[in-house]
C-alpha cells in the first residue's frame, strides 16, 4: 500500500475562495519514505492576518514563489496510485481539489484521515489534534503549522497507527472513495448502503421526520452530493439526516409523479419548485389510455391510466399480461391525486421520450 501524506497551509478567507501558500507531500510505503516534495506557493490572493500569525508565513515570503499551476504536475505524480492521507483530510483534500478545479482538472484520490484512524485505534484520548497526539506518542513535531513539519509528524503518526492491531481493517473501513470523501463519517455509512440505480429517496432526521423526498438517475451519487459539505454549507437541513430510504424504479415519469404525490401529502421540510418545459402538451388518441414504461425489475412495467388527458392512476404489472380493461386497471392501480403539475410532468417526459400507448376498453 502506498500513502501520500499531505499537509497544506492556506490563505484563509471566504469559503471556497482560499488558496494554498505552503504544501508538503511525503510518499510513503508504510515502512519508509520513497519520495517527497515541499514548496511555498504564491496564492495570487491575500493572506489573512490570522494565518500569518499562526504559520509565520508573510505575504513577502510567497512573493516570487511558484504559482500552483507550476507545481500541479509534481503534485499529481506524488499522489497518483496512492491513498491521500492528512490530519483532517476534508480540509487538505478539498483545498487541493479547489486549486485543480481552477485549472480545469478533476483531481480525485482515495482518502484516509489520521484523525478518524486515531480515534478508532487510540480510543479514550482527550484530544486528537496533531499537537496533542504527537505529545502523547512521543513523536517529534517541529515547525508546527508549517506544511513540512506537520506532514512529517503525520507520517510518523501513520507509521504508529499502521503497527496497531486491527489497523488493516480500520484502514479499509476509513479509506474513502471520491464519492465519500466530502461526507461526515455518519453519512458515509448511510451512503455506502444506497443503490446506484434510478429511483426515489426519502431523507429522515433522528425523529423520523421527513426532510426531503426526491428522485434521481443514480440514487447513491445524488444523495452523496446532497450530504456533501458544500450542500450542507448551502442548506443546513442536510446536517440532520440520519436515515435514507429508497425505492428503485427505472421509470423517471413514475418517480417524478410519485415524488409530487408525496410532497402534496407528507409535506417534507424541504420542497422543490418544479420547473419544467411547458411548451409541449401531451395529446392522447382516446378518452381512456394506458401509457407503459419500464418498471422496478426486469419483466415488470410501470403503467399510467390517462383519462381525458389527465393522469388518473399508476402502478405496476407484469409484462406477460396486457391489461386494458378499465375495471381491472382501477383495482390494480393506485389513484393519483389531481394536480396541474401531474400533466406538466407527463408532457415534459413525453416531449423527449416515446412511450407505448394502448387504448383502454
Amino acid at each position: 500500500m502506498i500513502y501520500s501524506v499531505v499537509d497544506i497551509e492556506s490563505t484563509g478567507g471566504a469559503f471556497n475562495e482560499e488558496g494554498i501558500i505552503d504544501i508538503a507531500i511525503l510518499r510513503y510505503d508504510g515502512y519508509e519514505l520513497i519520495d517527497q516534495f515541499h514548496s511555498l506557493v504564491d496564492p495570487e490572493r491575500p493572506i489573512q492576518s490570522f494565518v500569518s500569525k499562526l504559520t509565520g508565513i508573510k505575504p513577502a515570503m510567497v512573493k516570487g514563489a511558484p504559482k500552483f499551476y507550476q507545481l500541479a504536475k509534481r503534485i499529481i505524480e506524488l499522489t497518483e496510485g496512492a491513498i491521500f492521507v492528512a490530519h483532517n483530510t476534508q480540509f487538505d483534500y478539498k483545498i487541493l481539489q479547489l486549486e485543480f478545479d481552477r485549472l480545469g482538472y478533476n483531481f480525485e484520490r482515495k482518502t484516509l484521515c489520521t484523525v478518524e484512524l486515531s480515534q478508532k485505534l487510540l480510543p479514550g484520548l482527550k484530544s486528537y489534534k496533531l499537537g496533542q497526539l504527537t505529545k502523547e506518542l512521543g513523536i517529534p513535531l517541529s515547525d508546527r503549522h508549517r506544511a513540512l513539519g506537520d506532514a512529517e509528524a503525520t507520517s510518523m503518526l501513520l507509521k504508529v497507527l499502521l503497527s496497531k492491531e486491527g489497523s488493516d481493517q480500520e484502514i479499509s473501513n476509513l479509506t474513502y472513495s471520491e464519492i465519500e470523501s466530502d461526507l461526515k463519517p455518519s453519512h458515509i455509512q448511510i451512503v455506502r448502503k444506497l443503490p446506484e440505480s434510478t429511483g426515489i429517496y426519502w431523507l429522515y432526521n433522528a425523529k423520523s421526520e421527513l426532510l426531503e423526498c426526491g428522485h434521481a438517475k443514480n440514487i447513491k451519487n445524488h444523495v452523496s452530493n446532497l450530504l456533501s459539505s458544500l450542500s450542507i454549507h448551502k442548506n443546513s437541513i442536510y446536517k440532520s439526516v440520519k436515515k435514507v430510504e429508497t425505492e428503485r424504479c427505472e421509470s423517471e415519469l413514475y418517480n417524478a409523479i410519485k415524488v409530487l404525490q408525496i410532497q402534496l401529502t407528507a409535506k417534507p421540510k424541504r420542497r422543490f419548485n418544479l420547473k419544467m418545459d411547458s411548451s409541449f402538451t401531451a395529446k392522447f388518441p382516446n378518452k381512456s389510455n394506458l401509457l407503459i414504461d419500464k418498471g422496478r425489475t426486469i419483466g415488470e412495467c410501470a403503467v399510467f391510466l390517462i383519462e381525458n388527458q389527465q393522469v388518473k392512476a399508476m402502478g405496476f404489472y407484469d409484462l406477460n399480461y396486457q391489461l386494458t380493461s378499465k375495471g381491472v386497471l382501477e383495482k390494480r392501480l393506485s389513484p393519483v391525486q389531481p394536480h396541474k403539475l401531474n400533466e406538466l410532468i407527463l408532457s415534459h417526459y413525453m416531449s423527449f421520450k416515446n412511450y407505448e400507448i394502448l387504448s383502454v376498453e
